[in-house]
C-alpha cells in the first residue's frame, strides 16, 4: 500500500465510530470490532507468510476508519490471538 492510498476493505465504515461497528458485530457475532479488523489486516498484510504486526499497529488509524489510535505490536498480536480463539481454524481456512 502506497502512502496516502486508502485501504479499500473498510470503506463501508468510513463514517462510523468504533462503538457503532462494535455494537453491530456483537449483534451478529461474538467478535469485537478490534478483533475483526485486526484479524482482517493480519491476513491481508503478510510478508513471507508472517503478519506485519508492527506496521499494522502503527498505521491502524489510516487503515481502519473507525479505529482512532495506534497500537503496539503486542496489542495487534493480542487482538489476532483473541480472534483465533473465537473462530475455529476450519472456518478461517474455508473462507479464504
Amino acid at each position: 500500500m502506497q502512502p496516502g492510498e486508502k485501504y479499500w476493505r473498510f470503506q463501508k465504515f468510513d463514517r462510523k465510530k468504533y462503538s457503532e461497528v462494535n455494537d453491530a458485530l456483537k449483534e451478529l457475532t461474538h467478535l469485537t470490532a478490534r478483533e475483526w479488523a485486526i484479524a482482517r489486516l493480519c491476513a491481508d498484510f503478510k510478508d513471507r507468510g508472517r503478519s506485519q504486526m508492527t506496521w499494522i499497529g502503527e498505521n491502524l488509524p489510516e487503515l481502519v476508519p473507525f479505529m482512532e489510535g495506534k497500537y503496539q505490536r503486542q496489542d495487534v498480536s493480542s487482538a489476532q490471538a483473541a480472534f483465533k480463539r473465537k473462530v475455529p481454524d476450519q472456518v478461517i481456512r474455508a473462507n479464504r
